[in-house]
């Protein structure tokens, strides 16, 4: 941010610093000192990965921690003491589980057969 203040020129940065992900499992919060970023590979795991241990819906947030500077006239960078923290607005994860079950049985011939019927229903 650029602005004028007592006729001088003032540049202000906010640089980020540290993000945390709190999951809303209870678990405890995952802080680092990069934002995370998509998963380069299916099922590896990321400095950001997390498992759950139980289905449902969890409110997933991110705060963001900044530093600040500033600089006067185009002069060097001055650190301002402390850091700020933006937390996000929680958004929903839906946790589900899944099982897969390989049958070589015509569920059309033997409808009661393993792994043949509603895949929604427990067994």
């Amino acid at each position: 941010m650029n602005t004028t203040m007592l006729g001088q020129q003032v540049a202000i940065q906010a640089v980020p610093v540290r993000w945390t992900w709190e999951y809303g499992d209870g678990s405890e919060p995952v802080s680092n000192p990069f934002p995370g970023g998509p998963q380069r590979e299916f099922n590896q795991e990321t400095t950001t990965s997390h498992v759950y241990e139980e289905t449902g819906t969890f409110p997933v947030s991110l705060s963001t921690a900044y530093r600040g500077q500033f600089s006067v006239n185009d002069g060097p960078w001055i650190a301002i003491p402390g850091m700020a923290t933006v937390a996000s607005e929680p958004a929903s994860a839906d946790i589900w589980r899944s099982k897969s079950k390989n049958v070589a049985e015509d569920c059309d011939a033997n409808p009661e057969g393993w792994a043949c019927g509603d895949p929604f229903e427990e067994n």
